[in-house]
């Protein structure tokens, strides 16, 4: 576009010189000599000043193009860094009402232990020394039992915590290695899932950042693995959607088109089903 356009200015200006040169040629035999001259300089000044514009058009013109697309790459880049943060919040809510139904839990069945405790308690009268030492026995370890699963729990929560920050921070190989282990030592949990989400999204920056295609292929195993383990899985029409970028670095276009048109086709309410028909447009799929 910008070439276009510094050719138009370019032939202009020839065009608006050769209209001065031959205007001086017609004036040049009814003029003085004086006047000639002074109409020469004239012409000559007026060329010079329309050439200079072109030229400094011109380069505006590219300094423009330059900038733009500068910006354009600054906004995508926002708007993924948005949706990343999003994503995360999206988790942070659940976790804090899955804490809320917990409690709420907890505290049912606490008063209806309270409430059967006080009713089928044995007196001291009445109750062996056999019976007394087996229930001081059973309240001794369930305490013990409690506390190693809140260790585990508590462990689970700042590995994914850490994990987090380091993504948040762009340290992507630490992200890595982070959702790696949470998803060894705690395959198991509410959250693996969504450590599996940001384990594919991990590689895929960290592809990015190192121009690795291995690391990409990675990054689409790790989005396939999701979606095998955790089929219903709320991250599952937004990993198609970052699964398709990643084909598309590969130059995979009729890969990512499919996924696409996947999300459009199966999760057609989902948000990132209007990114993913903007996408296809883009796409001309």
């Amino acid at each position: 576009m910008r070439m276009k356009t510094n050719t138009g200015l370019g032939t202009s200006s020839l065009r608006a010189a050769a209209a001065l040169l031959a205007a001086t040629a017609l004036l040049t035999g009814c003029a003085t000599t004086s006047n000639r001259d002074q109409m020469q300089n004239t012409i000559y000044q007026t060329y010079s000043l329309v050439r200079k514009l072109d030229t400094e058009l011109s380069s505006t013109v590219s300094e423009l193009g330059v900038s733009s697309a500068d910006l354009s790459a600054r906004v995508d880049s926002s708007e993924q860094n948005l949706r990343e943060l999003q994503g995360m919040a999206e988790e942070n809510q659940r976790k804090l009402q899955g804490i809320q139904q917990q409690l709420e839990t907890l505290q049912r069945n606490l008063s209806r232990q309270l409430g059967s405790g006080a009713a089928a308690a044995p007196s001291a009268g009445t109750a062996s020394p056999g019976a007394l030492e087996a229930s001081a026995a059973d309240g001794a370890s369930a305490p013990a039992a409690a506390s190693a699963g809140d260790v585990s729990s508590e462990s689970a929560a700042q590995l994914y915590n850490q994990a987090q920050r380091s993504f948040i921070n762009q340290d992507w190989e630490s992200a890595r290695a982070q959702y790696e282990e949470y998803l060894s030592r705690f395959p198991q949990t509410d959250l693996a899932e969504n450590a599996q989400y940001w384990l594919a999204l991990s590689y895929a920056k960290l592809a990015e950042s190192r121009q690795d295609l291995g690391l990409y292929q990675q990054s689409v195993q790790s989005f396939e693995q999701l979606r095998s383990a955790y089929p219903s899985s709320s991250k599952v029409p937004t990993s198609l959607y970052d699964q398709a970028e990643v084909h598309l670095q590969l130059q995979q276009r009729d890969r990512a088109i499919a996924l696409l048109r996947q999300i459009v086709d199966e999760y057609p309410m989902a948000p990132t089903a209007v990114r993913a028909k903007s996408k296809l447009q883009e796409l001309g799929g």
